[in-house]
């Protein structure tokens, strides 16, 4: 799987490096659903909301190393934006 835009490396683990590889996959279903035409003003706002706490979890995989701790702070630090 390809990068994400701006995020430079690769995590350091293979579990961080497979979730980013799937967190890749979710950016790019956003961005294919975005671009099929008009949407909802609802519609358009959650699949933003989806993109955006995607690529911030991949970049906060990125910038730790491979420890459970940092894995789960990552994904805690996204939830209030996926609230918004």
């Amino acid at each position: 799987m390809g990068k994400l835009k701006g995020v430079e490396e690769g995590p350091a683990c293979r579990l961080g490096h497979n979730l980013v590889n799937q967190l890749t996959v979710i950016v790019i279903c956003c961005d294919l659903l975005n671009e099929e035409g008009p949407k909802s003003s609802e519609t358009a706002r959650r699949l933003h909301l989806i993109r955006a706490a995607a690529k911030s979890i991949s970049e906060e995989l990125v910038a730790h190393e491979c420890e459970p701790d940092g894995i789960i702070s990552a994904a805690s630090a996204a939830k209030p934006q996926m609230a918004s």
